[in-house]
């Protein structure tokens, strides 16, 4: 009876464990599915400072998923001259759906509906961007 007690221990936390990774898959996805499409940048931090008015008329952030947790972003700046310029990077969601990674600069990412914040660093400054879908 103890060996069958320590085998339905076992498979008890490898369910547990397997259940925990799906989970973890799954919100990864869910944001990633929500994450899909145009964003407007309304605020961008860099370094604490803001830039959108000062250093950019606008800025544009698409999402395009090309796999379950990523895919393919662009921005697209228009800077206070009218010069624009264009980046585009491919991206990964992790963390339960709270982290993305942007060709290795990793970025805190929280997505409520119609409202999207990443903050993190990208060439040694700290970036803060608040955008809403457009």
């Amino acid at each position: 009876m103890k060996g069958v007690t320590l085998n339905f221990a076992k498979g008890a936390i490898l369910f547990l464990c397997l259940s925990m990774s799906l989970a973890s898959c799954n919100k990864d996805k869910l944001a990633n599915k929500d994450l899909e499409g145009t964003w407007e940048v309304q605020s961008l931090t860099v370094d604490g400072e803001e830039a959108m008015d000062f250093i950019f008329n606008s800025f544009e952030l698409e999402f395009k998923a090309d796999s379950d947790i990523g895919g393919e972003s662009e921005w697209d700046f228009i800077a206070v001259d009218g010069s624009s310029s264009k980046v585009e990077t491919d991206y990964e969601i992790s963390d339960d759906g709270t982290e993305i990674d942007f060709d290795g600069d990793k970025f805190n990412m929280n997505l409520d509906g119609d409202k999207l914040e990443l903050s993190g660093n990208l060439s040694g400054t700290r970036w803060e961007i608040e955008a809403d879908r457009d």
